[in-house]
């Protein structure tokens, strides 16, 4: 028995397929692209709901906080967090690469429960569960619907649904809500398959497991450095990020928009597709789709810095990708008015605000009084 999962929600008229369970694939303009414009006009707008049941739920304990221990050394990111938080976190090997991407919600003190792909991290964890059997896996999968719902009224919808103030709630937590009937709630809450979740998360630059992450890639390499904590004494892969840090990228992954490009005539970039910089051919793309909201096809791809000469790659320099302006992506220097005041902890590209953003773990001392809601400063 196995989960199912929609790509996509027909409305009005079905395509008739003979003999086929899923889509014609195709090169260019798919033929479910206008259901897909809907269900993503809803996750912009109003409300979207998309059943993500397939992902796998585990309890992670043990009798005392052996667990915090256990998980302090199998995950890059720092576990040890109040209970009611969330932490994304690599599960990485020996070199450093992603043997799972996963979210870890610490339930209780003693208690965990880890999300991701259910084969894979299910053995891999149980792979590294102590001898002594201070600490225990147990698959909850079948006992738990996951839903999610998202949307700029999608915390309006929640609260009148479960009758709980959310206004405080806030990211990378949760809360425990009884779900009962709700009416006269009018927000045009439309289902949303797994392609309009992929266009998404594609448009935000999110990686994703087995097209940009896998047993070979690092955190480092997928611009996901926020989520290591090399200063823990140890964990699972440590030494080889550490090394890759001082030595430096010799890929990257990278982000595309493609510009001069006609969406409904002209070839999609779906992934392995080549890339070329200055007419070299440097790495190809991993996943691609349409981003609404930019307008434009994008995608993105692992890029590296080949010697023209011997074909090998060398360390990427920190303006190779856009050879414009660098970007801030993580641990620059921070200067006002001359003087070192901190270090950014990662960086990227906000679309909608139209500039370079980059964030800091604690406030620099510059001074400057906080906005309510975060600390900010324009650069």
């Amino acid at each position: 028995m196995g989960f199912e999962r929609a790509l996509y929600f027909e409305r009005g008229t079905p395509v008739e397929r003979p003999g086929r369970a899923t889509p014609e694939p195709s090169y260019g303009r798919p033929d479910w692209l206008d259901n897909v414009r809907e269900e993503y006009t809803a996750c912009r707008e109003r409300v979207g709901i998309s059943d993500m049941s397939s992902f796998s739920k585990f309890y992670l304990e043990s009798g005392s906080t052996a667990v915090v221990e256990f998980l302090q050394k199998l995950c890059s990111n720092d576990v040890d967090v109040p209970v009611g938080c969330i932490v994304p976190t690599g599960m990485q090997n020996d070199r450093g690469g992603y043997e799972n991407d996963c979210i870890v919600v610490r339930t209780h003190h003693n208690r965990y429960s880890p999300t991701a792909q259910q084969t894979r991290i299910g053995r891999w964890v149980q792979q590294h569960l102590p001898g002594d059997g201070s600490v225990s896996l147990r698959d909850v999968t079948s006992l738990y619907t996951v839903l999610y719902v998202l949307g700029p009224k999608s915390r309006g919808l929640l609260e009148e649904a479960t009758g709980s103030d959310l206004r405080h709630l806030q990211p990378y937590t949760y809360q425990e809500m009884d779900l009962a009937y709700a009416s006269n709630v009018l927000v045009l809450v439309l289902d949303v398959g797994y392609y309009t979740l992929r266009f998404l998360r594609i448009e935000k630059f999110v990686p994703f497991w087995a097209e940009e992450l896998d047993s070979s890639v690092t955190p480092l390499e997928a611009n996901r450095s926020a989520r290591v904590k090399l200063q823990k004494e140890y964990f699972v892969g440590k030494f080889a990020l550490q090394e890759q840090a001082e030595k430096g990228l010799r890929r990257q992954l990278a982000f595309f928009q493609l510009r001069e490009h006609d969406w409904d005539t002209d070839p999609w970039a779906w992934g392995q597709e080549p890339i070329f910089r200055d007419g070299q051919f440097v790495g190809t793309t991993t996943s691609g789709g349409l981003a609404f909201t930019l307008g434009c096809n994008v995608c993105q791809g692992f890029v590296e810095n080949r010697n023209l000469a011997t074909g090998v790659p060398e360390v990427i320099p920190r303006d190779y990708v856009d050879n414009t302006d660098p970007w801030a992506w993580g641990q620059e220097p921070i200067f006002r008015d001359g003087q070192f005041v901190g270090t950014p902890t990662s960086g990227g590209l906000a679309f909608t605000l139209g500039c370079n953003v980059c964030q800091v773990s604690e406030q620099p001392n510059w001074g400057e009084k906080e906005v309510p809601l975060f600390p900010h400063r324009v650069l």
